[in-house]
C-alpha cells in the first residue's frame, strides 16, 4: 500500500478511539457503561447489531465461500428473516420487560442460580475464545494476504489496544456509534470493490453475471446432495443449510449475550423490536453485497488468470485485488473497513463479557467485593454506582488484553475460518436450548435444563471435533451446519424429557411473565406472602 493508504488506516483508528474519548465524559454509572442508560433509539441499535452481525470473519469469508458457492449463500439473509417472529414475539418482550442486565438472570428467573452461573460460565468460554479468532482474520488478511510489510504479532497488538481503549473510555454508547461509523465503512469498501472490479472487466456488471452463469454459480438453491455427496456432508445443501442458518440467529438474540445487550439499551420494547428489524434489513444489503463480491472476483480472476495463483487461498483473493488493483487511498480506506468489521465485534464483546462479571458474579454471589473496597478505600456497604463503574472499566480492559493474547495464540491453529465456526456450533445450540425450554414449556425444570445443557454442549464438542480427533464412529464428515442443528435438538429432547423425572416443575404463578402463554410476557408479579 502507500503512504496514504497507511494514513487512512491511522486516521480511522485515531477516531475510533476519538470517540471513545467523547462518550467517556457520559459515562458515570455502571447503567450508563454496560446499557448506555437504556437511552438508545432504533436506528444506532439496529446498525450496531448488524456490524456486529458481520464480523471481520464474515467480510473476508463471504465473498471467499461465494467464489466456490455461488448465490447459495442467499439462506442466510433469509434465515435471519425467518427468525423476525421470534425475537420480536417472544425473545425481546421477556428480555426487555424483565428490566434484566445479563440475559442469562432469565435463567436464574425460569429455573434457578446454577443454572444461571453454567450459563455464563458457557458464553465467557464461547465469546472469550471467538474474539481471538475476530481479532486475528484482518490482521492475517492485511499482513499475509495483502503482503504488507507489517508485523504480524504488531499489528495484533495495536488493534486489540484500540479497541480496548475506545470500549474502556465510552461504555456501551461509545460501542454502539462506533459500530454505526464502521457499517458506513463496511458499506462503503463493498462499493468501492464492487466498483473497481467494474471497471477492471470488459463488459462490468454484465460480464460478472456472464461468467457466473457460466461456471454454474447462479443456483441459488440445492435441493438434492451434489453428486459424490450425500444428505449429511453435502455443504451446501438447502435443507442442511436453512435449519443450522434459523438457529445460529436466533441464537445471536436469545442466548448471545453481545447481541442481545443492544437491545437492552433500547428505551422501549417497541424500539428494540424496530431496531432488530433495521438489523434484517442492512444485512439483507450488505450481505448479498458481499456474496456479489466473490462473483465479481471470479470473473475478475477468470478474465485475468496471470493474476490468480496457484499458491493462494480464496480467502486471499479480495485483499489482493484491493492492493494490486485499486488507487491509493481507496486501498486504505476498504482495510480500514476491514479493520472496523473486527473491532465491531471486539468492542461488543468485551463491553458484554464485562456485563457478566458484574451481574453474575460480583452483584449476584458478592464475589470480589472484599478486593474492591479496599482498592477503593470503602467498606463493602460504602460501595456503589461509581464504584462498580470503576470495575468495569478494569474488567474490559483486563479481557481486551486476554483476547489479545488469544489472538496471538490463534495464529498457530490453522483454518480460522472454519474453527470459529465450529466453536460458534459448538456452544451456541445447547445454551439457546435451554432458554427456549424455559421460554416455551412449563415442564421444564432446573435440574434437567442443567443436565441438558452439560450434556448437550459435549455432545456438540464430539459432533464439531471428533472427525479432527479421530473419535467419530462413521465415515462421512458431516458438513458445517450439522453440529448446531443436531446439538440444539439433543439438547431440548433430553431436557424435556428429563423433566418429568428430575427437579419441581414450577407453579404458575412463579412462571407468570416468564413462559409464553403464562402471563404477560416478561411482566413479573409480587411474590405471594405467608399467611
Amino acid at each position: 500500500m502507500a503512504t496514504l493508504d497507511y494514513a487512512v488506516v491511522v486516521f480511522y483508528l485515531a477516531l475510533m478511539v476519538g470517540f471513545g474519548w467523547y462518550f467517556s465524559r457520559q459515562q458515570h454509572t455502571s447503567k450508563d457503561f454496560l446499557l448506555a442508560g437504556r437511552s438508545m433509539g432504533w436506528f444506532p441499535i439496529g446498525l450496531s447489531v448488524m456490524a456486529t452481525l458481520i464480523s471481520a470473519l464474515s467480510y473476508t469469508g463471504v465473498p471467499a465461500a461465494a467464489y466456490g458457492a455461488g448465490l447459495k449463500l442467499l439462506a442466510w439473509p433469509l434465515a435471519l428473516w425467518l427468525t423476525l417472529p421470534i425475537v420480536t414475539g417472544l425473545v425481546l418482550p421477556i428480555y426487555r420487560n424483565l428490566e434484566i442486565v445479563s440475559i442469562y438472570e432469565y435463567l436464574e428467573l425460569r429455573y434457578n442460580q446454577s443454572t444461571r452461573i453454567a450459563g455464563s460460565v458457557v458464553f465467557v468460554f464461547w465469546r472469550l475464545t471467538w474474539l481471538g479468532g475476530v481479532l486475528y482474520a484482518p490482521c492475517k488478511v492485511l499482513v499475509v494476504a495483502a503482503g504488507l510489510d507489517i508485523n504480524l504479532y504488531a499489528l495484533l497488538i495495536v488493534l486489540g489496544a484500540v479497541s480496548t481503549a475506545y470500549t474502556f473510555l465510552g461504555g456501551m454508547k461509545a460501542v454502539i456509534w462506533t459500530d454505526v461509523i464502521q457499517t458506513s465503512m463496511m458499506l462503503a469498501g463493498i462499493v468501492f470493490i464492487i466498483c473497481g472490479v467494474w471497471m477492471s472487466l470488459d463488459g462490468g456488471a454484465g460480464r460478472v453475471w456472464e461468467v457466473a452463469q457460466n461456471l454454474e454459480r447462479t443456483e441459488v438453491v440445492r435441493s438434492t446432495p451434489e453428486v459424490g455427496e450425500t444428505f449429511w456432508s453435502d455443504q451446501w445443501l438447502l435443507w442442511a443449510m436453512l435449519p443450522h442458518l434459523i438457529l445460529a440467529n436466533l441464537s445471536f438474540v436469545s442466548a448471545d449475550q453481545i447481541t442481545a445487550q443492544r437491545f437492552l439499551t433500547a428505551r422501549s420494547t417497541r424500539e428494540a423490536n424496530r431496531s432488530f428489524t433495521l438489523s434484517c434489513a442492512a444485512v439483507s444489503v450488505i450481505y448479498p453485497g458481499l456474496i456479489y463480491i466473490g462473483l465479481a472476483l471470479l470473473a475478475y480472476y477468470h478474465d485475468f488468470p496471470a493474476a490468480l495463483q496457484s499458491a493462494w487461498e480464496t480467502d486471499e483473493l479480495m485483499p489482493r485485488f484491493i492492493v494490486n488493483v485499486l488507487p491509493a487511498g481507496l486501498a486504505g480506506l476498504i482495510f480500514a473497513a476491514l479493520l472496523a468489521a473486527s473491532m465491531s465485534s471486539m468492542d461488543s464483546g468485551l463491553n458484554s463479557l464485562a456485563t457478566l462479571v458484574i451481574t453474575d458474579i460480583y452483584r449476584r454471589l458478592g464475589w470480589g467485593m472484599s478486593l474492591v473496597a479496599r482498592l477503593r478505600g470503602k467498606s463493602r456497604e460504602e460501595l456503589d454506582d461509581v464504584d462498580e463503574l470503576w470495575i468495569c472499566r478494569w474488567l474490559v480492559m483486563f479481557f481486551g488484553i486476554v483476547a489479545t493474547i488469544f489472538a496471538l495464540l490463534v495464529s498457530q491453529l490453522g483454518d480460522i475460518f472454519a474453527i470459529m465456526v465450529s466453536v460458534s456450533n459448538t456452544f451456541g445450540g445447547p445454551l439457546m436450548g435451554i432458554v427456549l425450554l424455559g421460554m416455551l414449556t412449563r415442564r421444564c425444570t432446573a435440574p434437567a435444563a442443567l443436565i441438558a445443557l452439560a450434556l448437550g454442549t459435549v455432545f456438540t464438542v464430539w459432533l464439531a471435533f471428533g472427525d479432527t480427533w479421530g473419535v467419530c464412529p462413521w465415515d462421512t464428515k458431516l458438513a458445517t451446519w450439522w453440529p448446531l442443528t443436531i446439538g440444539f435438538v439433543g439438547t431440548v429432547l433430553v431436557g424435556y424429557l428429563l423433566s418429568f423425572v428430575l427437579g419441581r416443575r414450577k407453579t404458575e404463578h412463579e412462571l407468570r411473565g416468564l413462559v409464553l402463554g403464562v402471563g404477560e410476557l416478561g411482566k413479573r408479579v409480587a411474590p405471594r406472602r405467608a399467611k
